[in-house]
């Protein structure tokens, strides 16, 4: 049983909770922050994470109950629910997207300019798992620029960022879309790569300007059983959020990610976060749901109606989101 009073919990009183993480990376930083700071604690809750290779193999985890909750892209949620299946969003993690496509130094070296989407056209990309939302954001940018995502670039699925990198380092791969903190070290750090579209900085498809980009998740029958849980962790995560946009505490969110990501530089952090704290917000706005369902669509992943605003989010939990400060 859960302790009612907020800190009055003790460890065999806890409830746990595993949560599927839909990639390993630094946009999981709202969960990790409120789980160094005690605020799950503080709530009554012991939560472990379960790091997985893309969206859709985290959402199979929530839906064949090994996990009580998915922090993921909302694109995800979309096609899960488009097919019937009963996962709501409670908040966003991260509302803007935090992504870049990247070529290697030095096939950018001998086009003697900036790279653009265009001379990727023939050239073998890294993306994460299939159908997932960095495969979408591929195939749309490559798209809308006059290149056939099936005919006229090999899309290669890669689990995680650091094998992105190293399937570059090992010729393997031209490009990759990768995400934070990948690109600062990638591009910064490691001085291997170049930027082809930094989607962080605002660059690339008004489609993903103000997107809505990974979403803390659960079923609807989980919210009806638990209600008091998904609201304990919805405030606790609200107020990691808070915490991550106060500019004063950068330092120790560098040491929280480094806790989680010993592997991370630490400078790679503290540029990521510095560029990307603010988009840490809880509201989901409908036009997220619009521009995700665009998204879909223009990839070919669904069909026919859509669900709306309300199938996707559950709106009682909004009360909750105006804790939020910044």
């Amino acid at each position: 049983a859960v302790s009612g009073g907020i800190g009055g919990a003790s460890a065999a009183e806890r409830a746990e909770i595993h949560v599927a993480v839909a990639a390993r990376a630094i946009s999981a930083i709202p969960l990790l922050t409120a789980k160094a700071k005690g605020y799950f604690t503080d709530e009554g809750l012991d939560v472990r994470f379960d790091y997985f290779g893309s969206g859709p193999a985290a959402v199979a985890s929530l839906l064949g109950g090994s996990s009580q909750f998915l922090y993921g892209a909302l694109v995800d949620n979309i096609k899960a629910v488009h097919r019937g299946q009963p996962l709501v969003v409670t908040m966003a993690g991260l509302g803007e997207v935090t992504v870049a496509l990247v070529i290697r130094k030095d096939l950018a070296s001998k086009l003697g300019r900036t790279p653009t989407v265009k001379d990727l056209k023939g050239l073998r990309i890294g993306t994460l798992g299939r159908g997932g939302f960095i495969d979408l954001a591929t195939r749309y940018t490559l798209k809308i620029n006059g290149i056939d995502p099936e005919k006229e670039a090999t899309l290669i699925p890669i689990r995680g960022g650091d094998r992105q990198i190293m399937a570059g380092k090992a010729g393997e791969v031209d490009a990759n879309m990768l995400s934070d903190p990948w690109p600062v070290l990638a591009v910064e750090k490691l001085d291997e790569w170049r930027y082809v579209v930094n989607f962080t900085m605002g660059e690339g498809p008004e489609l993903f300007r103000h997107f809505g980009f990974s979403m803390l998740q659960t079923s609807k029958p989980y919210v009806g059983r638990n209600r008091p849980i998904v609201e304990k962790m919805v405030r606790a995560t609200i107020r990691a959020q808070n915490f991550i946009g106060d500019p004063k505490n950068l330092d120790v969110l560098v040491q929280i990610a480094l806790r989680e990501f010993p592997d991370y530089d630490p400078v790679v952090l503290r540029r990521t976060m510095e560029i990307s704290a603010k988009a840490y917000r809880p509201q989901v706005a409908a036009s997220m749901i619009e521009k995700n369902t665009e998204l879909l669509r223009a990839t070919d992943q669904v069909s026919g109606p859509m669900p709306s605003y309300d199938d996707i989010v559950d709106k009682s939990f909004q009360p909750l989101w105006k804790a939020y400060r910044h």
